[in-house]
């Protein structure tokens, strides 16, 4: 009798961890699907994709009406799962790809055309999220952080490398030493290095560049 019990014990057990399982499975899908971030065209990211993406105004007052968001649901989750498993290098180590989350486009001035897109990546000090606009060929205009919540940003590199000038016209892989050298934070370069690689496979795909 004990033997039955403790066998009827484990299967009840067994029972309850699949559905516990089942349910966490079916609440991720769902929070996937409606939680995920929704690109937001509004005054102040206009103005932050003016920075990356001129106009031709002196002034990013009318920002608003020169970029559009671009439709590409699907090309996203592509480029996302093509690269989910790929890594960049760092002095220190790898870092994992970042990932694209939005994509606008110029739709009138001096780039009109350019496509600007939005990507963050991670590491164990926290998160970068980049704006990378790119020329008709696929190579990069101009970057910037757009948001982060990087442990040694504001001392390390805060002040000292917001321009990242040196990634214009680079397309492809980016390395950590490719961003910057020397900084004290290597992981937190490397991040940039993920979200700035990832966007640069994604106006590949834009573009008909030939990202590598």
């Amino acid at each position: 009798m004990a033997m039955k019990k403790t066998t009827a014990d484990a299967l009840k057990s067994v029972l309850v961890m699949f559905v516990i399982g089942f349910v966490c499975v079916a609440l991720l899908a769902v929070a996937n699907e409606y939680l995920k971030y929704e690109a937001v065209l509004d005054d102040k990211m206009a103005k932050e994709l003016y920075v990356v993406c001129p106009t031709g105004e002196q002034t990013d007052e009318n920002a608003l009406e020169y970029f559009e968001t671009v439709s590409a649901d699907d090309l996203i989750k592509k480029v996302n799962k093509d690269h989910k498993k790929d890594t960049v290098s760092t002095a220190a180590g790898k870092v994992k790809m970042g990932q694209v989350i939005a994509v606008y486009r110029a739709v009138k001035g001096e780039n009109a055309g350019a496509y600007i897109v939005q990507a963050q990546a991670d590491c164990s000090y926290g998160t970068v999220i980049m704006l990378t606009s790119y020329d008709c060929n696929g190579k990069i205009i101009k970057t910037k952080c757009y948001s982060q919540t990087q442990s040694y940003w504001d001392a390390k590199i805060a002040g000292k490398h917001d321009g990242f000038e040196n990634l214009s016209g680079k397309d492809g892989v980016i390395n950590g030493d490719d961003v910057a050298v020397s900084t004290g934070a290597t992981y937190s370069v490397g991040t940039v290095a993920a979200a700035v690689t990832i966007s640069n496979f994604m106006a590949a795909e834009l573009t008909g560049g030939a990202a590598a």
